[in-house]
């Protein structure tokens, strides 16, 4: 029996040139002592593409009558040329519900290294009695986190598919190692449009019970079908205080491209402990180019109200594309005497830079509260070359 030969004289460099009349189905056929240990030892001029050319009558049930010494992450270290495809060619009676049965020891981190070839497109082909209800079964260890190494082969609009059962309440119990920055580098084909469709139970208030790994990059990036007027049906619980405390990689870059069905009236019903300090700390790709695209509903007079921590030092950054044409349509409750209160790290020198569409007229208008001491107060750099450039209407 092949089990009882010496490692160092059984090499399996021998199968090789052997006529597959020795078929490898007399692995399964031996005692569990010679295991399978011995591949990962062995050269790799042995390679699994035999595998692939074996009749299905060796089907991989195997892998899970024997025991886990032979841990998979043998296959990791084989050369490329045994293709998984030979997954999706096997009879469906080596069901996934292995992977369950298996001690974590085979992290699926082989998959990330494998190429493409075996794609899991195989998961499409499955009955969907191997229900992701799966996930739920294993223990935490088999971090989802690669799916965000895989390429974007094996799409997720698998998810979409499935039946409901797997409902993702699963996310809420599952340990925060499986950190949705997946989600993002996934193409948009698994539109979120899957979360508008399930029932409120999995309430977004699921958001502010993750760790902040779970950064609404995701967002941004997404196609519009999965409008966030979702947000605004949703109950205040999901408060937006969770904004605040993310990590400043979701940059709002998202609201400017959303479709203005999520008007940001939310944001003024919403209470002040979200504070628009977030803005302030942004990235500039948030371009508050938005703001002059949204109705009027949602009145700058939130500003006057929020802290002075959102320092209009933001505006002096933005790129031009915010024109402060805005501050003229604007009803006069937001008083620019907000700007005299302001540390003087917003300099006006912004002004000079803007495009004289927004012409300082606005500013006989106002009342006097917001002096122009504060001119005599800013660096020169705001030279008053721009009041000669200006129309005379602001005399």
């Amino acid at each position: 029996m092949l089990s009882e030969l010496e490692l160092s004289c059984l090499q399996l460099s021998l199968l090789d040139e052997l006529e597959l009349s020795c078929q490898l189905s007399l692995l399964a056929e031996l005692e569990l002592s010679w295991q399978l240990s011995l591949l990962a030892e062995l050269e790799l001029s042995w390679q699994l593409s035999l595998l692939a050319e074996l009749e299905l009558s060796w089907q991989l049930s195997l892998l899970a009558e024997l025991e886990l010494s032979w841990q998979l992450s043998l296959l990791a270290e084989l050369e490329l040329s045994w293709q998984l495809s030979l997954l999706a060619e096997l009879e469906l009676s080596w069901q996934l519900s292995l992977l369950a049965e298996l001690e974590l020891s085979w992290q699926l981190s082989l998959l990330a290294e494998l190429e493409l070839s075996l794609q899991l497109s195989l998961l499409d082909e499955l009955e969907l009695s191997c229900q992701l209800s799966l996930l739920a079964e294993l223990e935490l260890s088999w971090q989802l986190s690669l799916l965000a190494e895989l390429e974007l082969s094996w799409q997720l609009s698998l998810l979409a598919e499935l039946e409901l059962s797997w409902q993702l309440s699963l996310l809420a119990e599952l340990e925060l190692s499986w950190q949705l920055s997946l989600l993002a580098e996934l193409e948009l084909s698994w539109q979120l449009s899957l979360l508008a469709e399930l029932e409120l139970s999995w309430q977004l208030s699921l958001l502010a019970e993750l760790e902040l790994s779970w950064q609404l990059s995701l967002l941004a990036e997404l196609e519009l079908s999965w409008q966030l007027s979702l947000l605004a049906e949703l109950e205040l619980s999901w408060q937006l205080s969770l904004l605040a405390e993310l990590e400043l990689s979701w940059q709002l870059s998202l609201l400017a491209e959303l479709e203005l069905s999520w008007q940001l009236s939310l944001l003024a019903e919403l209470e002040l402990s979200w504070q628009l300090s977030l803005l302030a700390e942004l990235e500039l790709s948030w371009q508050l180019s938005l703001l002059a695209e949204l109705e009027l509903s949602w009145q700058l007079s939130l500003l006057a109200e929020l802290e002075l921590s959102w320092q209009l030092s933001l505006l002096a950054e933005l790129e031009l594309s915010w024109q402060l044409s805005l501050l003229a349509e604007l009803e006069l409750s937001w008083q620019l005497s907000l700007l005299a209160e302001l540390e003087l790290s917003w300099q006006l020198s912004l002004l000079a830079e803007l495009e004289l569409s927004w012409q300082l007229s606005l500013l006989a208008e106002l009342e006097l509260s917001w002096q122009l001491s504060l001119l005599a107060e800013l660096e020169l750099s705001w030279r008053f070359s721009i009041l000669a450039e200006l129309e005379l209407s602001w005399c």
